[in-house]
């Protein structure tokens, strides 16, 4: 990728030729909402509850599909390192695009994960590897966290807050339903088990808000 060079310093820097391939105002549309997911961060100093939204790799090779041309990993690390016993692993991954124009985009990222991690130690190389793919289609694409949160004002990590655990997940769903059924019975409305809007085909009142399987 070529392109008209300017001078910074000592440096010779070629100008951008990264092509836009995605509009992201797509984002928004409906076919590209059921790709949306949330995961709940809890705030370190309130306990508060805030909601992230990312979009799962499903949505990112929809996006992508009509340029993919591959999709390569490799596994860089497996094994636990010296001094520890836990077997973390780091995987690279390589997506190469074709435009219209025969131009080739190849764009590389990294992930790493550990068995602490990730749902079951069987599943270790699959969800970092997913990470990898994830990191590199969002930077083919050029799609953030950012464009998914525009409300966002950025706060630090600690403001914002980590990723809940299962169980912290499950209590704020808990909590969020018993404030709906709350909120509707102060208004003289009645929930009807199963059939209460706040019911999906997950179970008992349980809302879906953290990303399938292949983008935990």
């Amino acid at each position: 990728m070529g392109g008209k060079k300017k001078e910074v310093g000592e440096l010779s820097i070629p100008d951008p030729t990264f092509p836009a391939i995605f509009d992201r105002n797509l984002l928004e549309s409906d076919e590209y909402k059921r790709f949306i997911y949330s995961i709940p961060f809890k705030n370190k100093k309130t306990g508060e509850v805030s909601y992230k939204k990312g979009i799962t790799v499903s949505g990112l090779i929809r996006a992508v599909h009509p340029y993919l041309k591959s999709i390569n990993s490799e596994i860089l690390h497996y094994g636990a390192p010296e001094g520890r016993k836990i077997v973390s692993c780091v995987v690279k991954v390589t997506v190469t695009l074709e435009l219209p124009s025969k131009q080739e985009i190849k764009v590389s990222a990294l992930a790493d994960g550990d068995v602490t991690g990730v749902p079951s130690a069987d599943t270790l190389v699959r969800t970092t590897e997913t990470r990898a793919l994830s990191r590199a289609l969002e930077r083919l694409l050029d799609v953030s966290k950012a464009d998914l949160n525009p409300e966002s004002d950025s706060p630090d990590e600690e403001e914002r807050g980590t990723p809940m655990s299962l169980t912290e997940k499950l209590k704020a769903q808990r909590d969020k339903l018993n404030a709906a059924a709350e909120e509707e019975e102060n208004g003289d409305q009645t929930i009807a088990g199963s059939n209460s809007s706040d019911t999906d085909e997950f179970g008992e009142g349980q809302v879906k808000v953290e990303p399938p399987n292949d983008d935990w």
